[in-house]
């Protein structure tokens, strides 16, 4: 009775054990390996679960060419079908091919986080991980790996006494030798196998070029050396010497099927590592024996062998509960000890290094050669798109072996600008032209703070304060300095920096004039006069908005460096935001600095007629309107695709080096130019120039209290001299040089006030109001000379206003 429940008891828990086991999907992609053979990944895991209890099931489906096309387009089916999917957790584990791994990183586990580093150590050596790491993201683990190389008939070398050849030049001279007798005999063999359309002929055009190292130390040859021209002239020379167009292309499907199935001869052909191939003679059939060795190379111990196999890879979008599970597939099948089953059991080389050392393994299969192997990973992680390159890298290849349309130095250039991301050279025609215009403008800028900061040549620049002037250098030379940003081989830093220094320059450029016209527009409201009293602050603000945009972009969807594809042609890098938020703070501060521009241009409209500040208005406007046609290109070419790198960048960089450049040449050239070449004029007023000196009355302070006017910039003088009711002189009597008034910035009380009832001293805040503001309300006044010597003569009439001047001529 007891032992019945003893049993009733352990059935009840192995039921509950059952329903509570978490079940784990592993699909994927086989090539030459049986269902039956990797059935060892579900028993054998099965088996270790059960053993320890760990509750976890494993279960598996795979692709092969019997169930589906091999083709690189139609495996990749199911990973895109994948991706698609609003539900992405239909599998737990892929079985992928080595060049997935990088085309799909994003949708896989980083395996860092997960695995124990007693696993991820076993594969730390060799160049296998190359196909498992993504942007410093272990995004899968090799299973197994495959080895491109050199398949010999052995049969045949023994029988011509021929050793296997390890440069191309002895196996066209083996392959020539043999191939003459046997045809003597009549006995017709196959032509050499090597380039197979598709991904085989990246895999074999990799191995070509790697094999044409000087020494076996060196890393893969650049596209553009020569050593990889040579390794294309050798190719050719392969195909005219020792094959055909028709079985040099043949596929690995018809070569595999005509090899096992109807037994056919070939000297040599390059293969994915696939055991000892022997066929006995059956029939008519002939006995076959195809055994796999290192390729040749340029010279004697230089090889090249593509890595490729499968990888295991962990769906992101599984629960944490699934993830957790799947370490302990991993830590079973990725360790030390079925790795090596693996090897021996059923003949797949393990990317363990290590086991290449072990005495048991080694008795199975040679483990120097396979220690040795110079190996090469195709570029699947480093692509933006892989399938892209590996399609027009085949297609090249045909073109020259095949077809013969290019030269190998053209054939490799095409192939370069598949995968280089090309960038503006500073030694470059386009970059020479942008340093030089930089270093231009930023002389131009010294030379125009040198010329503001002279105290006897300020009255030339009394429309700013000299801190805001300084502002406005300062603003130009950030802006100038932008264009560095996007020459050499730029990293993301620069992108990011970019916007950075364009936004907050143009900013500094722009709003201490934006300030200013505001404060004298005629019409006051709310916002004038909050910008009237308020000038630094406002500054202050328009730059801390632009800090502040871009903080948030930085921080959410940071510009990176991307590249532009250009089909054919020299792709190059470019800065793009990643999604839309950057597009967003694109938008915002394009339209920011839009609605500065247009404001100004309608502030210089409206004030296009105050003669006080005639020139400086006249002059910012011609600026305003130049940068407005800059801005509407600039809106323009950011959505032009440019086919070269150099238009695309020179042009961004050329519209803000026209805009720093038409800024200072509008608004400061005129002045310069008159202090530098009408000296004579200065020298009329150098009493005017010894008051300033002695007093500094265009300091930033003193600035604020006095101002001096031309009455003629006021009030034509032809209409002051025909007011004969307020008995007015001819203005016209009194020199030039000394038709001045003292106007009060903060205190109107120091004129001469008569029947001015309604005259309003308005009291002015202190600071940033001062910069600017001044409030006339009186609608009469009289303006009494002062006594100094700025004077030379003694004014004994007053100057009276008429009542409507104000409304006709508000300048403040």
């Amino acid at each position: 009775m007891v032992k019945i429940k003893n049993i009733y008891f352990l059935i009840l828990l192995a039921i509950i054990n059952i329903a509570s086991a978490i079940d784990l999907m592993l699909t994927g992609f086989i090539y030459d390996v049986s269902n039956d053979e990797l059935s060892i990944l579900k028993e054998g895991f099965n088996q270790y679960s059960q053993e320890h209890h760990l509750g976890i099931n494993l279960d598996t489906y795979y692709y092969t060419y019997r169930n589906s096309t091999s083709e690189m387009s139609n495996v990749s089916y199911i990973l895109k079908e994948f991706v698609s999917q609003k539900e992405k957790n239909k599998y737990d584990l892929f079985l992928i091919d080595s060049i997935y791994s990088g085309v799909y990183a994003d949708h896989f586990e980083n395996l860092y986080y997960y695995l124990p580093k007693e696993t991820t150590d076993l594969y730390d050596k060799g160049v296998t991980t190359a196909t498992s790491v993504k942007n410093g993201r272990l995004v899968s683990l090799p299973l197994y790996v495959d080895y491109g190389g050199l398949y010999y008939n052995d049969i045949l070398l023994n029988k011509y006494n021929k050793t296997i050849p390890t440069t191309w030049d002895e196996l066209i001279d083996t392959f020539n030798y043999i191939n003459e007798r046997e045809s003597a005999i009549g006995n017709t063999l196959n032509k050499y196998v090597g380039f197979p359309y598709g991904e085989a002929s990246v895999a074999h055009t990799l191995e070509f070029i790697h094999s044409f190292r000087d020494n076996d130390k060196e890393n893969f040859p650049s596209y553009e050396s020569q050593n990889a021209i040579e390794a294309l002239l050798k190719m050719k020379e392969v195909k005219e010497k020792i094959s055909d167009k028709d079985t040099l292309t043949k596929s690995q499907f018809e070569l595999f099927r005509s090899i096992h199935r109807d037994h056919k001869q070939y000297i040599f052909f390059r293969y994915w590592y696939s055991k000892h191939i022997y066929m006995p003679k059956v029939g008519n059939l002939d006995e076959v024996s195809y055994k796999f060795a290192p390729l040749p190379g340029k010279k004697s111990g230089i090889s090249g062998s593509c890595i490729g196999g499968s990888n295991i890879a962990l769906n992101r979008y599984i629960s944490e509960e699934k993830k957790k599970a799947a370490v302990e597939v991993y830590k079973y099948l990725f360790s030390y000890e079925f790795q090596k089953r693996l090897i021996i059991d059923l003949d797949r080389r393990s990317a363990i290094h290590s086991l290449y050392s072990d005495a048991e393994v080694c008795n199975v299969i040679n483990c120097t050669m396979y220690s040795n192997i110079q190996g090469i990973v195709r570029p699947s992680s480093s692509s933006p798109n892989y399938e892209e390159f590996s399609s027009k890298f085949s297609s090249y290849i045909k073109d020259y072996i095949i077809d013969g349309k290019r030269t190998a130095e053209e054939t490799l250039t095409l192939i370069d600008n598949i995968q280089r991301i090309h960038f503006v050279e500073v030694t470059s025609i386009s970059g020479i032209i942008i340093l030089i215009s930089i270093v231009i403008a930023i002389l131009l800028i010294l030379v125009s703070y040198i010329y503001i900061s002279i105290k006897r040549s300020r009255i030339q620049f009394n429309f700013l304060p000299f801190n805001y002037w300084c502002y406005f250098l300062l603003g130009l030379s950030i802006l100038i300095c932008s264009s560095l940003t996007g020459m050499g081989n730029f990293n993301e830093y620069s992108c990011v920096l970019r916007p950075v220094l364009i936004s907050i320059g143009f900013s500094l450029s722009y709003m201490p004039f934006f300030i200013k016209m505001a404060s004298i527009y005629p019409h006051k409201n709310m916002i004038v006069k909050f910008i009237n009293n308020n000038n630094n602050l406002v500054l202050v603000l328009s730059v801390l908005t632009d800090m502040i945009i871009n903080f948030v972009w930085i921080l959410y969807d940071p510009v990176k460096v991307q590249k532009e594809a250009i089909p054919d042609g020299e792709s190059y890098k470019i800065c793009k935001p990643s999604h839309k938020l950057g597009l967003i703070m694109i938008i915002i501060l394009l339209f920011k600095a839009v609605t500065i521009i247009f404001s100004m241009g309608f502030l210089v409209v409206s004030e296009w007629n105050i003669k006080i500040f005639k020139s400086d208005i006249r002059h910012i406007g011609n600026a305003v309107y130049l940068s407005i046609i800059n801005i509407v290109i600039y809106l323009v070419i950011i959505f032009i695709h440019f086919t070269s790198r150099y238009l695309h960048n020179g042009i961004r960089c050329g519209i803000t080096i026209v805009f720093c450049f038409s800024n200072l040449i509008l608004i400061l050239g005129p002045k310069i130019y008159k202090i530098s070449f009408y000296k004579e004029k200065v020298n009329d007023r150098k009493n005017i120039n010894r008051f300033i000196e002695e007093t500094s009355a265009f300091s930033d302070n003193y600035q604020q209290k006095f101002n001096f006017i031309n009455i003629e910039d006021i009030v034509d003088p032809n209409y002051l001299s025909q007011i004969n009711e307020y008995g007015s002189a001819n203005i016209n009597n009194y020199p030039s040089g000394n038709r001045k008034m003292d106007y009060n910035y903060g205190n109107m009380g120091t004129y001469d006030r008569r029947n001015n009832e309604n005259y309003n001293n308005s009291t002015h805040s202190s600071g940033d109001a001062l910069l600017f503001s001044n409030t006339i309300s009186s609608t009469e006044y009289d303006v009494q000379p002062i006594n100094n010597n700025i004077y030379n003569n003694t004014y004994s009439n007053k100057i009276k206003y008429p009542h409507n001047f104000k409304d006709n001529y508000n300048i403040w």
